[in-house]
């Protein structure tokens, strides 16, 4: 996504409560046994003029909140140039934002994507 003008952060991680709600602002303690036990996702918040949509990757329709394909950011900041970007990320909408499930198979390396297949290999080595 290094063609973008816009950055995306990652959102506050939420943390979900006995009640079964995602609580946001979870104290310090919360959020680290979420992360210990899987629960703290990370999310990618993108700036208000950026739109990502979510597609199917054979028809390229929209897809509904929740089921994963390919990542399209919509950024106004790149009117110079162009303004969508479909990428051969995977990736899921979710409240406020979209996580990152990793590249399409067969898709190019490129950019963090490099760096973070070279790291993979040599956890797994």
């Amino acid at each position: 996504m290094t063609e973008l003008l816009s950055q995306f952060y990652d959102g506050p991680v939420a943390v979900m409560s006995e009640s079964g709600r995602s609580e946001a602002g979870a104290s310090d303690a919360a959020m680290a046994d979420a992360g210990a036990a899987g629960l703290g996702a990370r999310r990618h918040v993108p700036p208000p003029w950026v739109r990502t949509r979510v597609l199917d990757p054979q028809t390229l329709s929209a897809l509904p909140d929740g089921n994963p394909g390919l990542l399209c950011h919509f950024d106004l900041a790149n009117a110079g140039s162009v303004i969508a970007i479909l990428t051969e990320d995977l990736g899921i909408a979710v409240d406020g934002g979209f996580q990152v499930l990793g590249r399409v198979q067969g898709a190019e390396p490129r950019g963090c994507s490099i760096a973070m297949d070279d790291l993979l290999s040599g956890v797994r080595s």
